[in-house]
């Protein structure tokens, strides 16, 4: 059988299954915690309107990178428009199902608009751009307090419309004070273009959303061997089928994506009408598609486990 190199000089492609494909083992990877998790923090409260308390680093410094948190997802993909922050959304609903204190950050610089995909854009609460973190630190109890709630996940959105994207140390300050009030936050970072100046991005759990196609894949390849040269771990893929694609066509098989990439690969996350029309039409998630339950339930427990929580343990994660 030929190799996706092979396909990748000849366009020649093969259907895909719904299965998942394995190659070596990656951080996400990684087992339950043994004994000692500790219990999950209760779910939000309704946002109010305390005043944001900020702690004086120095301008411009980012927090010490020697006591990075580990409850950190960051998500890329090489191109737009594959699905990535709807996953990244629906993975936040599955996880505050567990009653685990979640966050969802947009740090997607070249995109945004986070809180439109969710329907929230009109409720009350800070954005990313409405942040001010000029001595490099954020405290992040009162951060959730500033922020709207979707589906008990408190959401910092980034809106361009409303002004210019915030400076590198204040996403990082943001995300490393969300992640010391959270049990997990999930960080939309898009292409990736925030993560050089973001440690804590750099340095959490990797999620790369990759589009079972065979530019795809070749584009995967790229932004795979970018996230090394920048210092990340070895991340998890998560392949999306192609939207548009006739009954399947175009689509490359999830075993032939792993062995291209050298890494797992999940999925498929398959493309969903009525989910993309509620999306268009304004409305937000309303629900995680069935077609894609399974799948994303998984991967949620994976996180879970890999940022310190077991959800299978009766007395709470």
């Amino acid at each position: 059988m030929p190799s996706m190199d092979a396909y990748l000089t000849s366009s020649t492609l093969r259907h895909g299954a719904s299965a998942t494909a394995t190659a070596p083992r990656t951080g996400l990877d990684a087992p339950p915690h043994a004994a000692g998790v500790s219990p999950a923090a209760s779910r939000p409260h309704p946002a109010s309107p305390r005043p944001l308390a900020v702690r004086a680093e120095g301008r411009g410094v980012l927090p010490s990178t020697e006591a990075m948190p580990g409850n950190i997802v960051t998500f890329t993909s090489p191109s737009g428009g594959t699905g990535l922050s709807t996953l990244a959304a629906m993975l936040a609903w599955s996880l505050s199902s567990m009653d685990l204190r979640c966050a969802l950050v947009d740090a997607d610089v070249d995109g945004g608009g986070l809180d439109v995909l969710l329907g929230i854009e009109d409720e009350p609460g800070l954005t990313m751009q409405e942040l001010h973190a000029p001595l490099g630190s954020l405290d992040g109890d009162a951060l959730n307090l500033e922020l709207p709630v979707w589906e008990h996940v408190r959401v910092l959105a980034f809106a361009p419309w409303r002004g210019e994207a915030p400076d590198p140390w204040e996403v990082q300050a943001a995300v490393h004070a969300l992640a010391g009030a959270n049990r997990v936050v999930l960080v939309d970072a898009g292409r990736g273009r925030s993560l050089a100046e973001a440690p804590d991005l750099v340095s959490g759990m990797h999620l790369v959303g990759v589009e079972l196609s065979v530019l795809g894949l070749a584009r995967a390849k790229a932004h795979l061997a970018r996230l090394r040269r920048e210092g990340a771990g070895p991340p998890l893929a998560v392949g999306f089928e192609t939207r548009g694609a006739p009954r399947g066509a175009g689509i490359v098989a999830l075993a032939e994506a792993a062995d291209y990439l050298g890494i797992t690969v999940l999925g498929p996350i398959k493309a969903d009408a009525r989910l993309c029309g509620g999306i268009l039409e304004g409305l937000g998630i309303e629900s995680i598609p069935r077609r894609n339950r399974k799948t994303v339930e998984g991967i949620a427990v994976r996180i879970a486990r890999q940022a310190g929580c077991d959800p299978d343990d009766e007395g709470g994660p």
